[in-house]
């Protein structure tokens, strides 16, 4: 189980959509095609989770806040239809379910044990308000969102840390070998312009397991030295039990983002591929993308098809 590594990825785009040659005035960058990989990621996930909302279904618990009327949802929630379930322990006994309404049915703002919600972006209102927290929680049921895949942008060569807590890493560039030593200037400080534009960075090896989660940095003090090294400066940050950040490891940006998508098999890593081939392809509207939809669509009932299968066959297993 999982995709080939992002830049293999991206490089078999190029080679579907007849788009090699590219530099930094001319073609599709890397970082472009990454984003239509993502967009694939995220549209196939959606395509399944409409049709079998349970296949990647989690749950998590959030206190309640006496007076509350207001609560944050999963980080790691799929936009859209994310939300499958939520329900309230009440007195720290039973959970029961709340219904959801809408926004019209926001009514005063009494307190009293919840009966429903309301969904609100990224944030669910409960009403009534909750009167009271003790051991009170709401358990929420959600379709946990896959993790994003990005380009390897360089590899540490040191990091600065003080009782646990890390303050810098300094980023050398990963080698390129095009043959073009002004094309690796601008690939090497295009990976240095990706880190600076973002807020966190994750730590993976070869294979793309996290080896560090999530990591933030401060984009504002983070500086270069020529295309050598980029000293990426972190706020005191400290590691997740079992974390770890060696020499050598592999800097991807982006939270909850690695260089391979673990949890895809080859027919998914396929559908990604040809999702960055239509998107490029649309650019020209020209009858070759109408085609690519129609490809597309084929490889997606597959993908659907298999998940149905796997429905029927929990579907019939006895309980015990």
């Amino acid at each position: 189980m999982g995709t080939k590594r992002c830049a293999q990825l991206v490089r078999k785009v190029r080679e579907r959509s007849d788009n090699k040659d590219y530099g930094s005035n001319a073609g599709l960058s890397d970082t472009q095609i990454t984003d239509y990989i993502v967009d694939g990621l995220e549209k196939l996930q959606s395509h399944i989770s409409e049709q079998h909302s349970e296949a990647f279904g989690t749950s998590a618990t959030i206190p309640l806040v006496a007076n509350q009327e207001e609560y944050d949802l999963p980080d790691d929630m799929l936009e859209g239809a994310g939300l499958l379930l939520v329900e309230h322990r009440f007195d720290g006994t039973f959970y029961r379910k709340l219904h959801k309404i809408t926004m019209a049915e926001r009514s005063d703002g009494s307190t009293y044990d919840p009966s429903g919600y309301i969904r609100n972006g990224r944030k669910i209102l409960l009403r009534p308000i909750p009167g009271r927290q003790s051991v009170d929680d709401l358990r929420i049921r959600y379709v946990k969102a896959w993790d994003r895949i990005g380009m390897r942008r360089g590899k540490i060569n040191s990091v600065t840390s003080s009782s646990g807590e890390i303050s810098r890493i300094v980023m050398y560039p990963k080698d390129y070998d095009t043959g073009d030593d002004f094309r690796d200037v601008d690939l090497k400080q295009a990976d240095f312009d990706a880190v600076i534009n973002e807020d966190y960075i994750c730590i993976v090896d070869r294979d793309g397991n996290y080896l560090a989660k999530n990591v933030p940095m401060d984009s504002d003090t983070t500086f270069s030295t020529g295309i050598s090294a980029l000293n990426i400066q972190i706020p005191n940050h400290t590691l997740a039990a079992g974390e770890t950040t060696p020499n050598g490891a592999y800097i991807v940006v982006g939270k909850d983002t690695s260089t391979h998508q673990l949890l895809l098999d080859r027919t998914m890593e396929r559908y990604l591929i040809e999702f960055a081939v239509w998107r490029v392809k649309s650019q020209d509207a020209s009858n070759e993308a109408y085609e690519q939809q129609g490809y597309l669509k084929s490889i997606l009932n597959d993908i659907l098809a298999s998940y149905a299968v796997m429905d029927e066959t929990v579907q019939f297993i006895p309980e015990i």
